[in-house]
């Protein structure tokens, strides 16, 4: 009976100093102030961070962030889109590009490019100039004018308006050009042209070879830039719109570099390079390095060499 009595004490005893337990809450989601550091630099500290962009804008960041933090729990979410599904990873996309996420994959980064067919002509002509083109300055240039692109080259079209640049581009055959005529009959042109409006034009497909650049012509895809003089310098819609239709043809084709028209002798000596003829070779300034540093940072995240 003694025994009985203390085991009932000590249970009362152990029950009464037991801490009630708080039913579990649910997470809260907190929406974080977007603070752009990017805005409070002057010219020089700017052009000097690598993670700022600097245009006719000022200075400001290249990324949209787009994340959701939970203040209980220990995590972070992406929720990049009306409708898009919590995932357990933030989401970095450029502006333009669409953050997809949804069934617990990682969050990535679909440019919805909006074209506007505007075709150069493409006859008989052209397309035998194109092959000749390739016969005189590849090792084993094809008879076809068709391409599997690699590289996409940046340029600027020096001119300011669309039009001027669709004229000069649609003939078969090249006017004009002396430094240019000695190297074939076959007209310059591009694939794309950017409007000063981020506009999109397509003049070629992409797996059909333009002449653009020396050397890369036969792995390349060419995208004008209406606009680089001084009372048209190019602008950040342009950025925006190249940034993403590199992502868009990242997505549809295999390519390793983007590389502005400048640039194009720093892959000399490279597989992807072919040139017969060793004169032939000009200098180029178009985009520039302001251009290209400004696209760069925003397609970071598609690993392409320069």
């Amino acid at each position: 009976m003694t025994i009985r009595l203390l085991g009932l004490l000590l249970f009362t005893a152990c029950k009464s100093s037991q801490v009630p337990v708080e039913p579990p809450q649910e997470p809260v989601l907190v929406e974080p102030v977007p603070v752009d550091a990017c805005a409070a630099l002057d010219e020089a500290a700017c052009w000097d961070d690598a993670s700022c962009i600097l245009d006719a804008s000022g200075c400001h960041s290249p990324v949209t962030r787009c994340e959701t933090t939970f203040v209980q729990g220990g995590t972070s979410a992406c929720q990049s889109a009306p409708g898009c599904s919590l995932i357990q990873e933030p989401c970095f996309c450029p502006p333009g590009v669409t953050c997809v996420c949804g069934g617990g994959a990682p969050p990535t980064c679909v440019a919805g490019v909006s074209l506007t067919q505007s075709p150069i002509i493409w006859d008989a002509q052209r397309e035998q100039l194109t092959i000749v083109y390739r016969a005189a300055h590849q090792q084993q240039g094809p008879e076809s004018a068709d391409i599997h692109p690699q590289v996409i080259v940046l340029h600027w079209t020096a001119g300011e308006s669309f039009n001027g640049a669709f004229q000069t581009f649609n003939p078969a055959r090249l006017g004009g050009r002396a430094e240019l005529q000695g190297a074939g009959a076959l007209n310059v042109s591009a694939h794309f042209i950017v409007e000063q409006d981020g506009t999109i034009h397509q003049l070629l497909p992409v797996t059909t070879m333009a002449r653009h650049v020396i050397g890369l012509n036969h792995v390349s895809i060419g995208i004008e830039n209406v606009g680089g003089t001084d009372n048209m310098p190019l602008t950040e819609a342009q950025v925006t719109a190249n940034v993403s239709l590199i992502y868009w043809l990242s997505d549809e084709h295999d390519i390793t570099h983007v590389i502005g028209h400048h640039e194009y002798q720093q892959l000399e000596g490279t597989p992807l390079f072919d040139e017969t003829d060793d004169t032939y070779r000009t200098t180029k300034v178009d985009p520039g390095d302001v251009f290209m540093r400004n696209v760069r940072r925003q397609i970071s995240g598609l690993r392409l060499a320069p």
